[in-house]
């Protein structure tokens, strides 16, 4: 008989979405320094929004990684506004300084910034998260209340779900330029890439592909034992579930589908 030492936690996060602020490194006394920022969350109906203020420490890499970036537009005084989730919520008191409030006590929110799921410059969107899927129903939501927000705030933003990549000048840039360059030319609205993976996964099960060979083509983990040890799908039969996918598309839109010795390895717009 074994024994298991391993403890569990019960976590308690916060959701919002909040403009950003006082992005700095904190060196104390003792201990490491670390990165901080204020996050001055909405909260109320969205004609008439009140401020909560949290004083957060940006946790993991990647959460620093795209504060770190956003110092250069806080510095400039542009309206940054993320969404956000947070952790490990405390309180503490301190006693103001000078003021109207001068030797009064007051109480600071603090807490962890754990995940920046999207970032606005001035309204427009510079970056989202790509959602994992246990994420999926929490980002809808999210971004359902941040459409009448955004409105009323700073004026709606496109919607995308490009990450955020490093320009020439050291500014964030979306890196999919040729995506929306090929849309353009076709006629077509605006479809992130993300948009592309939702309908590829909702079509397959049209086209009655395999769970196993849909989740392999998008890059998803094994969520059986028999997908992780016992199925083993070369390229060639990924291939050909894909061929047939495309092909059951365009038959579905009333387009001929190419036959095989006219199909060629390259994009095509078919119309």
């Amino acid at each position: 008989m074994t024994t298991s030492n391993e403890k569990s936690y019960f976590d308690l996060h916060i959701t919002g979405l909040g403009y950003l602020n006082r992005i700095r490194e904190v060196k104390p006394k003792k201990g490491d320094s670390f990165l901080a920022c204020d996050i001055a969350a909405l909260n109320g109906p969205s004609d008439d929004v009140s401020y909560v203020r949290f004083d957060a420490r940006v946790s993991g890499s990647e959460a620093q990684h795209l504060v770190r970036r956003c110092i250069q537009a806080v510095d400039a005084e542009k309206k940054m506004m993320i969404g956000f989730r947070l952790g490990d919520l405390w309180t503490d008191t301190f006693t103001y300084s000078k003021g109207k409030r001068a030797g009064e006590q007051g109480v600071s929110l603090k807490a962890r910034l754990l995940f920046v799921s999207w970032i606005k410059v001035n309204g427009k969107l510079v970056y989202k998260a790509e959602p994992k899927p246990t994420e999926t129903d929490e980002r809808d939501l999210e971004e359902s209340l941040t459409s009448d927000v955004a409105a009323s705030q700073q004026g709606a933003a496109p919607a995308s779900s490009e990450p955020v990549t490093e320009a020439a000048d050291g500014n964030a840039a979306r890196p999919n330029h040729a995506h929306d360059a090929a849309l353009s030319a076709a006629g077509l609205p605006h479809l992130s890439l993300h948009d592309l993976r939702r309908s590829f996964s909702s079509l397959a099960e049209w086209a009655d592909m395999p769970v196993g060979v849909v989740a392999q083509i998008m890059g998803h983990k094994p969520s059986a034992t028999a997908e992780k040890h016992y199925r083993v799908r070369p390229l060639d039969l990924l291939r050909k579930w894909h061929a047939e996918l495309e092909a059951w598309i365009l038959t579905e839109a009333g387009i001929e589908p190419p036959q095989q010795e006219e199909a060629a390895p390259a994009l095509r717009v078919v119309a």
